[in-house]
């Protein structure tokens, strides 16, 4: 009866140390799987982070005087007060501008100011073709 006994209770240890084991193997890799997401939204806040500083440095840019004017000035042919406006035309039969030739350029004596409304003027920047 003594060997029964011991050969139950090895069995019952060995079948103890398995679910113990499989326990410990299971919880290991859920914890590795963790880390791994954990790492990985690290990964992603990190550039997030990054873009944010990107962002905020063009947002920064926008707000520039520099930036503003040159937009008023290319977008809605805007000029500051005492400027001069030189416009330059092209030979319809080359690319090359003659250089010996002054016809090619014109300064207009005043400077050409766009007549629609301020409204209208956006209107069309947004909306128009």
């Amino acid at each position: 009866m003594n060997t029964v006994i011991r050969i139950i209770l090895i069995v019952v240890g060995l079948g103890a140390v398995i679910l113990i084991a499989l326990a410990v193997t299971q919880e290991t890799y859920r914890r590795y799987q963790i880390q791994k997401e954990i790492d990985d939204l690290k990964t992603q806040a990190e550039k997030k982070e990054k873009n944010n500083q990107k962002l905020e440095g063009l947002i920064g840019y926008l707000k520039t005087d520099d930036f503003q004017e040159k937009e008023a000035k290319e977008k809605l042919s805007l000029q500051k007060e005492g400027e001069k406006v030189m416009i330059i035309k092209e030979d319809n039969q080359s690319n090359n501008v003659n250089t010996n030739d002054n016809s090619s350029f014109e300064a207009p004596s005043q400077p050409q100011q766009d007549q629609r409304s301020n409204q209208k003027r956006w209107w069309d920047y947004f909306f128009a073709d």
